[in-house]
């Protein structure tokens, strides 16, 4: 005897059955972001960008052994960069925000470079997403060099000369 003769079911009595998908079809499986248009205007002048030290808060540099800037391109401001120094680690590490509209002219790699030779640190770290180009190809500029990283992400070092 079958299954459904015992529970009484008949073949199209409307009796939704359950679909059992396989375990290959609920992979997860990565998206590359959509293209973005390239921004326009020109390329700034290292000149022109200035570095406004600021308060900071407790994780954006405000905490002891931290650098809080403001980034300014010809007095307007273009975004922010903190160092925070980790006390476990030892280790002090970068991060750069660049507002949407300053983004595309080379703002980050001139902040980049003039955070790390601003601050007190011989040694310091950033990591970005391995998707993030525009960070990458602006670290890079700044003089970071790729090390290998047991995260998914990208580890860069910097060094003072």
């Amino acid at each position: 005897m079958s299954i459904s003769k015992i529970s009484g079911i008949t073949k199209g009595s409307g009796v939704k059955r359950k679909k059992i998908s396989s375990s290959k079809k609920n992979r997860r499986r990565y998206v590359a972001p959509p293209l973005t248009k390239k921004r326009t205007g020109e390329r700034v002048n290292p000149e022109d960008i200035t570095l406004k030290q600021g308060k900071g808060g407790q994780k954006t540099g405000g905490m002891t052994g931290g650098f809080f800037w403001h980034i300014f391109r010809q007095g307007i401001r273009a975004g922010k960069v903190f160092i925070n120094y980790d006390k476990d680690t030892k280790k002090a590490g970068i991060q750069i925000l660049i507002n949407q509209k300053s983004q595309g002219k080379g703002i980050g790699r001139v902040a980049y470079k003039n955070a790390c030779e601003e601050s007190k640190y011989p040694k310091i770290y950033a990591s970005m997403r391995k998707d993030n180009i525009a960070s990458i190809k602006a670290a890079a500029a700044a003089g970071f060099q790729e090390i290998p990283s047991t995260s998914g992400q990208m580890a860069m070092l910097w060094q003072k000369k």
